[in-house]
């Protein structure tokens, strides 16, 4: 908001390059300062990347120009798109009739799970 009046009071809005490369990824109006997405964002497509910095410059068209900058993180979330995948397609076992209750019959294994994930098994 600007409190001043005529061309002082006209701000235009436009994200600032930063390191992160998050800018390419985001796209603003430049009258109404509303901040969309530019991307598809996967969190498991760029290991490590679960937040993006954003730099939002608001610049007045007054003489002299005057502007004003706020930045602010995005978190990336994630949602459940990758199952679980087995390392074997089919796995074999056998046992001994009369084996006893809880015996060991085989270990299953899937592959890596992706990072801050868990994977359970049930019967």
């Amino acid at each position: 908001m600007d409190l001043d009046v005529g061309d002082n009071g006209n701000v235009t809005y436009s994200l600032v390059r930063s390191t992160d490369k998050g800018i390419d990824r985001f796209q603003i109006d430049a009258v109404t300062g509303l901040i969309r997405t530019a991307d598809v964002f996967d969190r498991e497509a760029k290991i490590g990347v679960t937040d993006l910095g954003v730099t939002v410059k608001a610049e007045d068209h007054g003489s002299p120009t005057l502007a004003g900058f706020c930045t602010f993180r995005v978190k990336i979330g994630d949602r459940n798109d990758n199952p679980p995948v087995f390392n074997l397609h089919e796995y074999t076992a056998s046992i001994e009739e009369g084996s006893p209750i809880g015996r060991r019959v085989k270990q299953v294994y899937t592959a890596s799970p992706p990072p801050n994930s868990t994977i359970s098994f049930s019967s």
